[in-house]
């Protein structure tokens, strides 16, 4: 099966920026072990664009999905839980919802990574196929957040409906 790191396109120039978030929520508190502590529904302000365009997946500054993919991830991931996000233009009355999904963290980095000198960037990604179990969508520990990374089939699910607003890079399995 092949698996991909999914990023926000960052060339979409009128997707939301949230801004202001740091006083509504902790992002330490989205990963599982506090996940509880983050409210139900979450409104977060956008930065004022009337030509806001909300595209299907916002990872910056972490990573929330719209209903359409949220509906999508459920058919390949009963368990997942999510939490309300409404991304709100006050300045043009302008508002959509989104959800934050708690993916699984999984400890499937492999040896054959390459970071950059400072381990900041990760220039290649490599999973060990032994640690990636029939998980769709999770994150990987100790690698860099963006989208997650998204199973080939789920993928096709997600173009079929026209999903919009990222970008694959495909990632090496080690055997």
């Amino acid at each position: 099966m092949l698996y991909f790191r999914m990023k926000e396109n960052i060339n979409f120039v009128n997707r939301p920026i949230i801004i202001n978030w740091q006083k509504r929520l902790v992002v330490q508190e989205l990963y599982k072990g506090c996940y509880e502590n983050v409210p139900k529904r979450i409104i977060l302000e956008i930065r004022p664009n009337p030509e806001t365009e909300f595209v299907d997946i916002v990872s910056i500054p972490f990573l929330i999905v719209s209903k359409k993919i949220q509906k999508v991830l459920e058919l390949y991931e009963p368990n997942m839980e999510f939490k309300e996000i409404i991304l709100l233009d006050k300045v043009n009355g302008l508002a959509d919802e989104y959800v934050l999904p708690l993916f699984q963290t999984k400890d499937a980095l492999s040896d054959k990574s390459i970071f950059s000198n400072f381990h900041t960037v990760l220039k290649k990604m490599v999973l060990k196929k032994s640690k990636l179990g029939d998980t769709a969508a999770f994150f990987v520990r100790d690698a860099p957040r963006d989208a997650g990374i998204w199973r080939m089939d789920i993928l096709e699910a997600l173009l079929v409906r026209r999903a919009k607003g990222f970008i694959l890079e495909e990632v090496e399995i080690e055997e």
